[in-house]
C-alpha cells in the first residue's frame, strides 16, 4: 500500500513539473489575480479541469490555463496578499499625508523666521518617506498597485510655535496606534511597518519636544543640543558636545543676572551689662552620722543569803506579826 502511494506521488510530482517546465518555456505569463495569488496562464493547452476558487487564505498559488487550478499552502492562517497589501496601502497613504502637512508648515516657518521649526520638519519628512519607500517596494514586489501621493496641502492659519505642539499631539497619537494595532496582526509584513512607524514617531517627538523647548527660550534657529539629535549618526561627537556646554553656559549667562554673594548686615554693639559675681561655691557639710545605739541592761542586784545559827537544835528566831484570833 505503501509503495503504491508513493508511485502515485512520484508520478504527480513529474507530471506537475513537467506541466509548469512546458508552460515556461511557452510564453506562459507569471501575474497576480484580485486575491493576491500567483498565475501562470498560457494559450497552449486548450482543456484544464476546472475547479472552483476556494476561500481566500486557504490556497495561495494557482495558475491559469484554459482554467484554474489551485495548489494549497502550507500555512493556512496566514492572511492573502490581497489583505497584506491593503494594510500596507493604509499605512503608505498615512505616511504620505504626514508628508504633505509638514510640506506646507516648513517654508511657513521658514518665512516667519523660525529656522529651526523648519529644519526639523524636513527631517521629518525625510523620515516618513522612508518608511513609504519600503511599503512601496513590497507592493511592487508583489505586483499591487501603490497609492499615489495626495495633493499639495495648504498651510492651515497656525502659527511656528502652536505647529510644534500640535505635531508633538499627533505623533503621539500615532506611535500609540501603532503599537495597539501589533498586538493582534497576522502579517509580518504589517508588523514591521508598523514598527518602523512607532519608532519614527518616537524619534520625532524627540525632536519636538527639543524644539518646544528651544522655543520657549527664544531660540530661532537650530540650538546645539538640537543639532546633536538631528545627527544623521545619532552619535554626539566630543566637538559637538562642547559646542553644546559652550552655548547653553553663554546662554543662561546672558539671560540670568551674575549670582552676588549675599552680605549680611552688621549686627550693632550691645551695652555689656555688669555681671553679678558667680556665687561662691558651697562648703560641703559632713554627713550627719546617726548616734550609736546602747542596749539597756538590766541590773542584777545579788541579795546576801541569811546566816544559818551556829547553836544546834535552835532556830533562827524571826519577829512576825501575829493575827488577832477571832
Amino acid at each position: 500500500m505503501k509503495f503504491h502511494a508513493l508511485t502515485l506521488g512520484l508520478a504527480g510530482v513529474l507530471v506537475s513539473g513537467a506541466a509548469l517546465a512546458d508552460h515556461m518555456t511557452s510564453g506562459t505569463d507569471r501575474h497576480y489575480d484580485q486575491h493576491g495569488m500567483t498565475s501562470y496562464s498560457s494559450s497552449s493547452y486548450s482543456s484544464w479541469p476546472m475547479t472552483s476558487p476556494p476561500a481566500s487564505g486557504e490556497y495561495t498559488i494557482h495558475r491559469t490555463v484554459a482554467g484554474t487550478f489551485y495548489t494549497p499552502s502550507i500555512y493556512t492562517d496566514l492572511p492573502s496578499v490581497g489583505e497584506v497589501a491593503s494594510k500596507v496601502s493604509e499605512i503608505i497613504t498615512s505616511q504620505q499625508q504626514e508628508i504633505a502637512m509638514l510640506q506646507a508648515l516648513s517654508p511657513r516657518a521658514r518665512t516667519a523666521g523660525f529656522d529651526n521649526v523648519s529644519t526639523v520638519y524636513d527631517v521629518m519628512i525625510a523620515d516618513h518617506q522612508r518608511l513609504v519607500g519600503q511599503g512601496s517596494n513590497w507592493l511592487v514586489s508583489y505586483h499591487q498597485p501603490v497609492p499615489s501621493a495626495p495633493a499639495a496641502m495648504t498651510a492651515a492659519d497656525i502659527t511656528p510655535e502652536a505647529s510644534v505642539d500640535q505635531q508633538i499631539d499627533m505623533h503621539v497619537q500615532h506611535f500609540n496606534q501603532a503599537l495597539d494595532r501589533m498586538h493582534n496582526e497576522r502579517s509580518s509584513t504589517v508588523r514591521g511597518l508598523l514598527l518602523m512607524g512607532a519608532t519614527t514617531a518616537a524619534r520625532h517627538i524627540t525632536l519636538l519636544r527639543t524644539l518646544d523647548s528651544d522655543i520657549d527660550l527664544g531660540r530661532r534657529t537650530v540650538s546645539a543640543r538640537l543639532n546633536m539629535l538631528l545627527s544623521p549618526t545619532g552619535i554626539a561627537s566630543s566637538e559637538l558636545l562642547n559646542q553644546t556646554v559652550a552655548e547653553e553656559t553663554t546662554y543662561w549667562q546672558a539671560h540670568n543676572p551674575p549670582v552676588v554673594a549675599f552680605t549680611p548686615p552688621p549686627i550693632p554693639e550691645q551695652p555689656q551689662v555688669a555681671q553679678a559675681p558667680p556665687p561662691a561655691p558651697e562648703t560641703p557639710q559632713p554627713a550627719i552620722q546617726p548616734a550609736p545605739t546602747t542596749t539597756a541592761q538590766t541590773p542584777v542586784v545579788i541579795r546576801p543569803i541569811p546566816m544559818q545559827s551556829k547553836v544546834a537544835g535552835r532556830r533562827q528566831s524571826t519577829r512576825r506579826t501575829r493575827r488577832a484570833a477571832h
